[in-house]
């Protein structure tokens, strides 16, 4: 359900960035220069990059929400997620916040989790 929840949340990053990038294209109207500049993102870095900042805020707001629950309660969602989403998790939470999860996975998955994110 957890995997469900963070899969949608990408997908609605990549919907609302393709709106974005429409919108550019829309206000370049149908000059060939226009479209170049808007498709290379001139003029208009300023726009991505705050809708990447957006988006790992919403990510980390996520995170904190899932790693203030007990260890308990967390333990069976953290061993469900995939290898990918534990990485994203790990590498976006705090030392305390790390430790929490490492302590909710079985040792098998602490131990991966930490070979992968120290490669």
């Amino acid at each position: 359900m957890a995997e469900n929840d963070s899969l949608s949340a990408e997908l609605e990053g990549v919907r609302e960035s393709l709106t974005n990038l429409e919108n550019v294209l829309t206000e370049a109207g149908t000059d060939p220069e226009q479209i170049a500049a808007a498709m290379s993102g001139e003029g208009n870095a300023d726009m991505f990059r705050a809708s990447a900042a957006e988006q790992a805020e919403d990510f980390s707001d996520r995170v904190k929400s899932l790693l203030n629950l007990d260890e308990e309660d967390l333990e069976p969602i953290a061993n469900q997620m995939s290898q990918e989403e534990l990485v994203r998790i790990y590498q976006n939470s705090g030392n305390m916040q790390r430790e929490k999860l490492l302590r909710s996975l079985t040792s098998e998955r602490a131990a991966k989790l930490m070979k992968e994110v120290m490669l």
